[in-house]
This record gives structure tokens, sequence and C-alpha cells, in this order.
């Protein structure tokens, strides 16, 4: 503090003493030379709703700071600086760990709600008749029949086709291209600007996932950098002939375990959107998203 700021603090640690003023009187000063000397007393950092409720929590406090100062310890303007800091400090960790706790319960809250499980969802599908029943029936086993005399090569409606690669393209979200997108906006007909806030919303749906999945990365990165580095000195000990001692043996084994987990690890966690998320971008059912997630499995397996 600049020696006239410290000058007018001491001062009404003075008059206070003196009993030249009240305790309410000496409270109400000391808040008007905290709302005047806000940056010289290190609390520019607050925003003003901050600084204001800063301002109320001080005033309920100044008078019982104001008798437990001691001047053989040290002067009033140090001490007065020190007290603004740690309160100042006190109550900001106090703020963000209340503030983690309602995210975490939040956050609780939210996932218990959503979740559950798909293979036990309810869906209710409009009855149809029997004439409409009859032509599907019929369809599928024209379909069958030509399946089984194709060689693996399949018939799939358009439809059903449209239906496939928009479901694919939203389930790759993480990995889809900018080229993939115009293909699937091509074959499917839809909208390249309607198909990228489809799969930006899916995107958006994964981001945990997604963190989860950098860091496994991360981790596979640094696994792989010391195998590397423990496997070259290897070469090197055994270009000289030299031992490899007990230590670094373990250390390589360490890290070589580490990599392998992570790399087993990663191809499990590719952040994918759920069938439920799928089917509410498209207005399907997620039973139905599966069902054509199964198919271009075997499709791709060459099952058909």
């Amino acid at each position: 503090m600049s020696e006239k700021t410290t000058a007018e603090v001491r001062k009404i640690w003075k008059d206070f003493s003196e009993k030249k003023t009240s305790e309410e009187e000496a409270k109400n000063l000391l808040l008007e030379f905290m709302f005047r000397r806000k940056f010289e007393l290190g609390l520019a950092s607050m925003s003003e709703d901050d600084f204001s409720d800063f301002l109320v929590y001080m005033a309920e406090h100044f008078v019982h700071i104001l008798k437990k100062y001691n001047p053989k310890i040290s002067d009033f303007s140090t001490y007065i600086y020190g007290v603004l800091q740690a309160s100042a400090f006190w109550r900001k960790r106090k703020q963000f760990l209340a503030n983690e706790k309602k995210s975490f319960c939040e956050t609780l809250v939210v996932e218990e709600s959503s979740f559950v499980l798909e293979n036990e969802e309810i869906y209710f599908e409009n009855e149809m008749t029997t004439e409409e029943l009859y032509k599907v029936a019929k369809k599928n086993l024209e379909y069958s029949a030509c399946s089984r005399h194709s060689e693996r090569k399949t018939k799939i409606s358009e439809s059903f086709t449209k239906e496939l690669c928009l479901v694919l393209a939203l389930k790759s979200c993480y990995s889809i291209t900018d080229p993939l997108v115009e293909k699937v906006s091509a074959t499917t007909g839809c909208s390249k600007e309607k198909l990228r806030k489809m799969i930006m919303s899916a995107k958006e749906s994964i981001e945990k996932k997604e963190m989860r999945f950098h860091n496994l990365f991360k981790r596979r990165n640094f696994a792989y950098y010391h195998r590397k580095k423990f496997s070259m000195q290897k070469q090197r000990e055994a270009q000289k002939e030299s031992a490899y001692t007990e230590y670094e043996l373990q250390k390589f084994n360490s890290h070589d375990q580490r990599w392998r987990k992570s790399i087993e690890e990663l191809s499990r966690q590719i952040p994918v959107p759920t069938n439920i998320t799928v089917g509410r971008l498209l207005s399907m059912s997620p039973r139905h998203v599966a069902f054509l997630v199964s198919k271009a499995k075997e499709i791709f397996n060459g099952d058909e």
C-alpha cells in the first residue's frame, strides 16, 4: 500500500482506539476504505457482484477484527491487509467447493434420471392393418429369398440404405471427415447443413467419453515414449555387451505393460453416441438404430 493509504487506515484505528469514533463509525470507515482502495488491497480480480458480497461479509466482522488487533505484533495497515487477503481467499475457496458440490450433485441427478437400459425400454408403435402387414411380410420374404441366392450380395431398399448411411454417419461423429459428410449428404438427400448440425449434436453427447478417450490417448503416448526410450537403452547396452540392471529391466517391463494395456483400453473406448441419441436425432426408435447397426456389421463381415 502507498504511504497515503497506510496513513489513512492507521488513522481509522487510532480514532477507534482513542474512542473518537464508535464501533459502527469505524466499521463504516473501513468499508468505505475498502471500496475506494480495492486495487491497492489486492481485490481487483473480484467481479462487482463478488466484491459487493465481500463488503457485506466484512461488515459483519470488522468490529471483531478491530477488537482483536494487537499493536505490539504488527502495524494496523499490515494487519488489515492480511485479514482482507485471507478472508477473500477463504471465501473464494468456500465458494469453489460449494460450486463443485452442487455441480457433482446435479450431475448425479441428471445421470440417474437419464440412465435407462436400452434393452428394457418400451416403445409404442402404431398398429398396422392386415393388408399393410401382408405387404411388409411379402417384401421381407422376397428380400430373404434374394439374399440366399446372391452369393453374399444383398439388394437393400433405397430407404434402408439412406437410414443406414445416416446412422453410421452419426455413430462415426468423432472421426467423420468433410468429404464423407458430402458423400453421405449426396447419398441420403439430407442437406449438408442439417447433417453437420446432427453430427455436432451427436458429438456434444459424447463430450465426457471424448475426454476419457483423450486421457487414454495421452497415457498411451506417454507409455510408448518411455517404452521406446528403455528399448533403445537396452539395445545400446547389448551392443556394449554390458549387463542390463534389474531395475532398468523392471522399468522397461512396467512401461511395456502400460503401453499394451492403454492400447487395449483405447480399442474399447472409441467415443460413440448411444442408440438413444442417434434415434432422437433421426426420429427413430433406439431399437431400430440397433437393428441398423447390427445389419451393418453383418454386411461388413460378409455374413450376407
